[in-house]
């Protein structure tokens, strides 16, 4: 094992455990720690048997390993940010209507007042 190895496993190790600990203070919820759990196993599977990348590779066609993680991080990144807008938007509209909402109550309050 080199010493790129070992520093994917310490990653996949430090990613695994910043989500467990963020789940303990109640900082993401148990969706998002299973997600990112998984994630950060995969990474250590990876670090620890990289020749299971070169069999992926093989069998999707991939040259070398580089395209295909490549290929994938693209792929994660699209998503990943496809969700965020999504996820943006719908705050968006919740801070629209609650913007209204407390604008026509502060109206009321004014005319009250008066």
């Amino acid at each position: 094992m080199g010493f790129l190895n070992f520093i994917i496993i310490i990653f996949g190790f430090v990613l695994f455990f910043y989500f467990y600990f963020g789940l303990k203070k109640g900082e993401f919820t148990i969706n998002e720690f299973l997600f990112w759990s998984f994630f950060s196993i995969l990474i250590i599977f990876f670090g620890i048997k990289p020749s299971l990348l070169k069999f992926i590779t093989d069998f999707f066609q991939f040259y070398r390993i580089l395209d295909f993680v490549t290929v994938v991080g693209f792929m994660f990144f699209t998503i990943a940010i496809l969700y965020l807008y999504k996820h943006n938007k719908n705050l968006e509209k919740k801070l629209n209507s609650l913007v209204v909402k407390l604008a026509i109550e502060n109206k009321k309050d004014r005319r009250n007042k008066k």
